[in-house]
């Protein structure tokens, strides 16, 4: 299962002084608070490609810089 960076950048964002709530993330992706909750804790597996894509599009703008899907999404580490 994916481990997504949500929280994070909302932390980053917090600390450039943009306030980025669930709540927020949650009215721009047209979906309730307890999902978007899921998807910030990790407690969902696949969030559909267009939520993701407005999550970007919103940390994007709180950032001032692109944010990508691929960015909201974890990197695993190779072990080997």
């Amino acid at each position: 299962m994916p481990q997504f960076q949500i929280r994070e950048l909302m932390e980053e964002a917090r600390k450039k002084g943009q306030r980025i709530t669930q709540t927020a993330l949650a009215k721009a992706a047209g979906i309730s608070h307890p999902s978007m909750w899921a998807i910030v804790n990790n407690e969902t597996t696949a969030p559909a490609p267009a939520i993701l894509l407005t999550i970007a599009d919103v940390l994007s703008e709180a950032l001032g810089r692109e944010i990508t899907i691929d960015d909201l999404i974890e990197k695993e580490e190779d072990g080997s």
